[in-house]
């Protein structure tokens, strides 16, 4: 498990337990990232109500079951979904700890306090257990309990009790911390070469609420960020403090992961980007729960069920129009993020899964249907990073192969669970005579494709996707 990945093991321990259960289908195992984004809508609108009240927690609600990044990442088989569900239920018991606290008035009451903070040092460690850019969510509420407290005044040793819950997660995280150290050694990760710039930022910002890559922006995704923009900007004057919070966990986690890439992409020429849109995930419970509350608000202000008081003056059309004006302006806002929200996962469920970073939607499946593979039509992976991307859709095919990269294939990181599992070759004259076809697939700068032979000379490439397809003789 630890050689897969540069990620800690959490959600492949849960993804284990799972497919123990329901099998290793490719449903099944999505499956369990489709639990986890229904857990996190029913987590979310608990901590929408804790915060603004169950009427605009149901008006909220359709941006939390249709947010479209959250959707995106919901099915793809990593930690992103897991990351989404651990935030918001550590941000629920951090909660619930400060209102003990405010509400403590015996030993029964301290228990509970403790319990709370307990609880929330278990979420912070499993969140470090998940994925390590975690640390940012915790460290966004670890600076808002400092904040607060020095703020509060008092002095008191009980206020600093959520040190304690730190302290706790430090100490079962360092359990894990020597292999931690050893994976930063031995990941393997496909070079992202560039900066976090403004136009990176733009991309971000329409990934968030359209779910679309920049390849797809249009002028009207345009004048839908525009009106998401308006909504926000003109409500937040009236934002009551409480709701605060959820603004703090959308955009405190993400400025600090632009700090940290801003310090680290001077010395991290090979793979400098870390602004990507999947290390936001678990940010954006608290953008929709934002937005939508935002636009609830809204809703249900001046009347209530969103009919403002008309005045009586006129009869007839004068007050029908009256009337439709005063809804237009209350749910306009609603219905329009919303309905902008529920076209980027029209267009997510058309266009399918985006890599954001690179603008396009990968194509191993499209070249599995294109070349096909067997014990005499033999495809060969040009590189380890192609070997392990095209691996699902040719895991079944004898004639699968693989070209030896220099050095053999390491035994540890991302490329070790190639040994053993995908026959590798020298050159394509290691090949067995009597083949039918032979077929080299590689993805774009993975490495250099392999030589013809004399035995086995180029007969044409062509592209698909990110790959280019080459057929010998």
């Amino acid at each position: 498990m630890l050689a897969v990945d540069a990620h800690p093991p959490l959600y492949y321990l849960l993804l284990r337990g799972w497919t123990a259960v329901f099998g290793f289908s490719e449903p099944a195992m999505r499956a369990m990232g489709a639990a986890l984004c229904e857990l996190t809508v029913v987590a979310t609108a608990r901590l929408v109500t804790m915060l603004a009240g169950t009427r605009r927690m149901a008006l909220a609600l359709p941006f939390l079951v249709l947010g479209p990044l959250t959707l995106r990442y919901g099915y793809e088989l990593r930690m992103y979904a897991l990351t989404a569900l651990l935030a918001v239920l550590g941000t629920i018991a951090m909660l619930r700890a400060l209102r003990a606290e405010r509400d403590a008035g015996g030993a029964s009451a301290r228990r509970r306090i403790w319990l709370w903070w307990v609880a929330y040092g278990i979420v912070v460690v499993a969140g470090m257990l998940t994925q390590y850019l975690m640390a940012l969510v915790w460290l966004t509420q670890a600076i808002w309990l400092l904040v607060r407290t020095i703020r509060d005044g008092s002095g008191e040793r009980a206020s600093w009790r959520w040190l304690g819950a730190y302290a706790l997660a430090v100490v079962l995280f360092l359990l894990w911390l020597p292999t931690a150290f050893d994976q930063f050694g031995h990941a393997v990760l496909p070079a992202m070469h560039g900066a976090f710039t403004p136009a990176a930022l733009a991309d971000l910002v329409m990934a968030w609420f359209t779910g679309l890559g920049a390849a797809h922006a249009t002028g009207l995704v345009t004048l839908g960020l525009l009106a998401v923009a308006v909504v926000v900007v003109a409500s937040c004057r009236q934002v009551p403090r409480r709701w605060r919070m959820l603004a703090l966990m959308w955009l405190g986690p993400v400025l600090l992961l632009v700090l940290v890439a801003a310090v680290r992409e001077p010395f991290m020429h090979g793979y400098g980007v870390l602004v990507m849109v999947r290390y936001t995930v678990m940010a954006m419970p608290f953008c929709y729960a934002f937005l939508g509350v935002l636009c609830a608000d809204v809703a249900l202000r001046d009347g209530g069920d969103g009919t403002a008081r008309v005045a009586a003056a006129g009869d007839g059309r004068s007050r029908r129009t009256a009337r439709l004006a005063a809804v237009c302006r209350r749910w306009g806002a609603w219905a329009c993020v919303l309905t902008m929200v529920v076209a980027g996962d029209i267009a997510l469920a058309v266009n399918g899964n985006t890599v954001y970073e690179q603008s396009r939607t990968p194509h191993a499946r499209a070249v599995a249907a294109a070349v096909p593979c067997s014990a005499r039509d033999i495809v060969v992976a040009a590189d380890p990073f192609t070997a392990t991307d095209a691996w699902w859709y040719y895991r079944a095919c004898p004639g699968y192969r693989l070209i030896a990269p220099e050095g053999g294939l390491p035994s540890w990181g991302g490329y070790a669970p190639l040994r053993g599992t995908v026959p590798v070759i020298r050159s394509l004259d290691d090949l067995p005579a009597g083949v039918r076809s032979i077929t080299v697939i590689q993805t774009f700068g993975a490495g250099r494709p392999p030589s013809a032979t004399a035995r086995h000379p180029l007969a044409s490439c062509t592209d698909i996707g990110e790959y280019t397809v080459c057929r010998f003789r």
